[in-house]
């Protein structure tokens, strides 16, 4: 499972440092001058897509490996929404900050649910909401920041 996730990290990374993934950078940047330069911006934002949907595809095998069912709530809306908080949390445009926020989201939600058993999202939902408005760039983009001081 561990060495399936490592070479997925390494064909993102290598994805990422590619021509190809250079231009999806100009197109977040600034789409309009990447279309002027010539790109065919559709086509790129649809093998993007495409790239996303397969490795999320991965991810979702390798979870009902590990835990050998598959549930029909891994499809329900609410799962897809702490896949965007993993993102925000962690730091969106990098690799690794998923994974950061992911973990710091699972560590909020089982320490806090010893102590607020039933409601244990509402001070994680509140501390998510501050990240958000205090720390825009996600964990790794402050700790990238204060490390740069």
């Amino acid at each position: 499972m561990l060495a399936i996730v490592g070479l997925a990290y390494l064909a993102l990374r290598r994805v990422t440092q590619s021509p190809f993934g250079m231009v999806l950078q100009a197109i977040r940047e600034n789409e309009p001058r990447t279309r002027a330069i010539g790109y065919a911006v559709e086509r790129y934002k649809i093998v993007a897509v495409l790239l996303s949907g397969l490795f999320a595809g991965l991810a979702g095998v390798l979870y009902a490996v590990q835990n050998k069912f598959a549930a029909p709530d891994f499809v329900f809306f609410v799962v897809s929404g702490e896949v965007v908080i993993f993102n925000v949390m962690g730091g969106m445009g990098t690799l690794v900050g998923p994974v950061a926020g992911a973990a710091l989201f699972f560590l909020l939600r089982e320490g806090l649910s010893r102590y607020f058993t039933q409601y244990y999202l509402i001070p994680v939902g509140l501390i998510f909401v501050a990240m958000v408005i205090c720390v825009p760039q996600g964990l790794l983009g402050f700790a990238r920041r204060a490390l740069n001081r």
